[in-house]
This record gives structure tokens, sequence and C-alpha cells, in this order.
């Protein structure tokens, strides 16, 4: 039996059982747009809270860790990090 699953500590994957892995320079496409139309995002810091460039205005914003990884509907393109 798995110790860490029965405490309730494992890790909680993406819908469907897959696991995305962020890199900076990644170009994500989240689930909601950004008032300037894109939902294209351009990873350029990464930790507690994530960096993001919006690929349409340019605009940067930093949101958490915990919404980003919720928002994200796939990888676009893999930057090189």
């Amino acid at each position: 039996r798995n110790t860490l699953y029965s405490k309730g500590l494992h890790k909680k994957r993406k819908q469907g059982g897959r696991l995305l892995i962020f890199n900076i320079g990644d170009v994500v496409q989240m689930k909601k747009k950004h008032p300037c139309g894109s939902d294209q995002w351009q990873i350029w810091r990464m930790g507690m809270d994530f960096g993001i460039k919006c690929m349409g205005c340019g605009r940067k914003v930093m949101i958490p860790r915990h919404k980003f990884e919720k928002g994200v509907k796939k990888i676009v393109v893999t930057g090189s990090g």
C-alpha cells in the first residue's frame, strides 16, 4: 500500500491523467482570453508565482502557481528553458 496516497499527500494530475511540465520560454494557451483578445502567453518566470507575458499586447502579469496550472489548456510551443 502506498503510504503517501493513504495520507493524502499524492500529487493530483491534470484531467485525463496527463501531467504538464512547464519551462521558461514555453507558450501556453489559457482557458480565458486576455482583454486584448489573445489566449496565448509566454512563461518568463517560474516559482511560487508564474510570470507570463501576453503574446497579443506584450503585457506582463504575475499569477499564483495554482491559478496558472488550473487555467492552462495546453502547451502551444516549447521554448528553450
